[in-house]
């Protein structure tokens, strides 16, 4: 997820689905992050809207016309998870490792 996310955002920038775009009712200077996908729906950050709330919306593709539902709150948590993705994909792979006060326990 720690990079995961930020390739998904940039792949909905590059190939925007224009039902969804349609359906989210974009206003003038604003645009719509990719944050989820699932079989029946596209869940997005729309920047500036989503700003005061921390809103996601979600475009529901099973109606026809696709349905928006909206998630307040939803962006604050997936923000803390992928910040604890972060944290944790450097913690676990990529600090150096201290070496061992004892050097009996040092593998050769």
């Amino acid at each position: 997820m720690a990079l995961g996310w930020p390739i998904l955002g940039v792949y909905g920038f590059l190939h925007p689905h224009a039902l969804d775009i349609e359906a989210l009712r974009l206003g003038r200077g604003e645009t719509a992050i990719l944050v989820g996908t699932s079989s029946a729906e596209r869940s997005y950050i729309v920047l500036p809207r989503a700003i005061p709330t921390a809103t996601v919306s979600a475009v529901n593709h099973v109606s026809d016309p696709p349905e928006v539902r909206e998630q307040p709150g939803a962006a604050l948590v997936l923000v803390a998870v992928w910040v604890a993705c972060l944290y944790s994909t450097w913690y676990f792979l990529i600090r150096p490792v201290l070496p061992a006060s004892n050097q009996r326990l040092e593998r050769p």
